[in-house]
């Protein structure tokens, strides 16, 4: 997948999110990762639920409802991704 392309991913999993979402408080960062694979993205899910979030994955129907992309609650803390590459 194109970096245009994952960003396009990213946009719709905020959305998604943003459709559960009952957060009303001050416009929160946005940190985008940049994993290669969907086995990546699957780690990363199970960590963000690990500690605790509840994300909202996207599944790209034009790509046989592979999994693109999660969001996230808003965190209060990001320090547990240090490891991951920011997209670029």
């Amino acid at each position: 997948m194109t970096e245009p392309q994952r960003v396009v991913q990213s946009c719709h999993a905020v959305i998604e999110s943003l459709k559960h979402s009952q957060y009303e408080g001050e416009h929160p960062y946005v940190i985008v990762f940049g994993l290669k694979t969907e086995k990546d993205l699957e780690k990363a899910l199970d960590k963000v639920r690990s500690l605790g979030y509840n994300p909202c994955v996207f599944r790209e129907p034009d790509r046989n409802n592979e999994m693109t992309a999660f969001a996230t609650d808003v965190m209060d803390r990001t320090d547990n991704f240090k490891r991951f590459q920011l997209l670029k």
